[in-house]
């Protein structure tokens, strides 16, 4: 059985053609051994403006579209299409811990041979749709299916220590911008997400590609 990879990727620069062209390069050869689940966000503008929403949508389209160019059998989605992510507040409550996820509709997205590639997008009690952190929702997403890795790729490795517990990793200081991925891979695993990780895309190959320890990896599920 393939081990399933959930990995989350920051805002993406479809421009950068040497970046984007050596990701999808990446994910082409991952989804030979693995089963592949991609979560990106907006940008570092979380607006809930219909705008912004739209042009979320559209990156999110955008992005399967060249990932299939690349026979990658990439499947666009909002978090909240197929019923996998039900919020249990509205909008000004809706923290990551109102969502409840259905893990089994994503296992048969998985079991359809389709790449997932998520856009944070929910829907409120109310049927309005509002973009929610990306980094919660790759971490929830792979704790619901008890993922074999999750993965956040980020520009820079910051300061992140090798080999923390649980336990140690809630009192780690990470400084720069990985803090948050930092809090939410130590979250994903004390759910069930077996192993994770905060790295650059250089670590990234080095995991998934090469199966190989990454200096940046943080924590395992014993």
């Amino acid at each position: 059985m393939k081990p399933t990879v959930v990995m989350h990727l920051r805002a993406i620069d479809l421009n950068d053609a040497l970046t984007f062209n050596r990701l999808k390069g990446d994910i082409k050869k991952a989804i030979s051994t693995a089963n592949l689940i991609l979560v990106h966000s907006n940008s570092t503008n979380h607006a809930n403006t219909t705008s912004s929403i739209g042009a979320l949508r559209t990156l999110n389209k955008t992005f399967a579209a060249k990932l299939s160019e690349e026979l990658v059998p990439a499947l666009a989605l909002a978090a909240h299409h197929l019923g996998l992510i039900v919020p249990q507040a509205e909008a000004s409550n809706l923290l990551h811990t109102n969502w409840r996820v259905r893990g089994e509709r994503l296992q048969e997205l998985l079991s359809q041979g389709s790449v997932p590639v998520f856009a944070p997008i929910v829907k409120e009690k109310s049927q309005t749709e509002v973009v929610v952190q990306s980094e919660w929702l790759a971490a929830y997403l792979a704790a619901a299916i008890q993922a074999d890795l999750l993965i956040f790729l980020i520009e820079t490795k910051g300061i992140i220590e090798a080999g923390k517990t649980v336990e140690q990793l809630t009192m780690h200081e990470a400084t720069g911008s990985s803090r948050l991925e930092v809090q939410c891979a130590g979250r994903s695993v004390a759910l069930g997400t077996k192993r994770a990780v905060v790295t650059d895309i250089g670590g990234m190959e080095k995991v998934v590609l090469q199966h190989q320890f990454a200096p940046t990896e943080i924590l395992r599920n014993q």
